[in-house]
């Protein structure tokens, strides 16, 4: 009974915490709170990672298995930036990151030029809204914008939930590889 009572009280709370959100058009850190909610009648912005933007990248980096602090992510966003085979967005409530999609477009001799995506992740409690898939049609738009005739992604074989996102939003599989490391420092 305790539990249903929790449900029923947090089902409420998120509702309560939803509607205020939306009516005074505010972001809420939900980081604080652990609940996940929808904010499909919130206007999200796609915009290009400003250095402002580090603290949050750094966050949404770790939630992606990736260590980097702020200082680091100003300064690699300072090289990226003035790279224009380089795009880095980011997904904006109020000013309020919630999103990032990196990507880089190549010339190959082996194939057309294409871009990479080196990098897609959603703050974990923003996540099934289709910032995902808005911040892919911005990749998507930048790629052939640039020239590129196709965008490949990687993506770790544990990540089973990635996977059939890309699959949803039109991604093939077209093959299995394994990846090399060799430090040069």
């Amino acid at each position: 009974m305790r539990q249903l009572e929790d449900l029923c009280y947090n089902d409420y709370l998120h509702q309560v915490m939803t509607a205020v959100a939306v009516f005074s058009g505010i972001a809420i850190d939900l980081q604080k709170y652990r609940i996940h909610f929808h904010f499909s009648s919130m206007h999200v912005k796609i915009r290009p990672a400003q250095r402002k933007d580090a603290e949050r990248i750094a966050i949404l980096c770790e939630q992606l298995g990736y260590t980097a602090t702020p200082p680091q992510v100003q300064e690699r966003l300072a090289h990226i930036q003035h790279n224009e085979a380089h795009i880095v967005y980011v997904a904006v409530i109020n000013d309020f990151v919630v999103g990032l999609a990196h990507a880089h477009a190549c010339d190959l001799v082996i194939e057309p030029k294409q871009a990479i995506l080196f990098g897609l992740v959603v703050d974990e409690d923003y996540r099934h809204n289709g910032m995902g898939q808005l911040l892919m049609q911005h990749i998507e738009q930048w790629a052939s914008s640039v020239g590129c005739q196709q965008v490949v992604i990687r993506s770790n074989i544990k990540r089973k939930q990635a996977h059939d996102f890309y699959q949803k939003i039109g991604y093939a599989n077209i093959k299995q590889s394994l990846t090399f490391f060799k430090a040069l420092i």
